[in-house]
């Protein structure tokens, strides 16, 4: 739980019993993300290609003060989340060895690293490549999320960095 409380900014208070209601009854009064930690954390993982669905779960909703599908939704709405490009849902889906066999298949050079394969494959058969990709819901940080979202991850690397510092200090 420390590192919990090391990333939301939460103090260290005695154990108390708990007697909140249950997550499932959280008010739903929209949370200003804009100033909430994890909220913030949960728009970076966004940063690389990510299906949406993994996102959902019980540590985030608490965490939250909202159930994630509810944040992720907002994120979406709000033109923060959007759609995966091509090729990073192929970069997602696909491990290298799957990559030089849909090369082989489409009789395309098969050298080079994967981010290579995907670029030839997406140049030269961009539809057959769209349908195998098509049922997924892989979305990732849009352009104005991805400064926040760096902003923020660089701002806990470097609290990160300085609480390591002042305790070896």
């Amino acid at each position: 739980m420390g590192i919990l409380n090391f990333l939301f900014g939460k103090r260290m208070e005695a154990a108390k019993p708990n007697t909140q209601q249950p997550l499932l009854s959280i008010k739903n009064e929209s949370v200003d993300w804009r100033t909430s930690n994890a909220h913030l954390l949960l728009l970076s993982r966004f940063l690389y290609a990510q299906k949406a669905r993994d996102a959902y779960s019980l540590q985030w909703d608490s965490v939250l003060g909202e159930p994630s599908k509810d944040a992720i939704d907002r994120f979406i709405s709000e033109g923060l989340l959007v759609p995966s490009s091509l090729s990073a849902k192929l970069t997602y889906t696909f491990k290298a060895a799957e990559i030089k066999a849909l090369l082989k298949e489409y009789k395309l050079p098969v050298s080079g690293r994967k981010e290579q394969g995907i670029e030839r494959l997406v140049t030269v058969v961009p539809e057959e490549m769209t349908v195998k990709v098509a049922h997924l819901d892989i979305m990732e940080c849009s352009s104005e999320a991805r400064v926040i979202a760096d902003r923020f991850v660089s701002e806990r690397n470097a609290e990160k960095k300085s609480a390591h510092a002042n305790s070896l200090e």
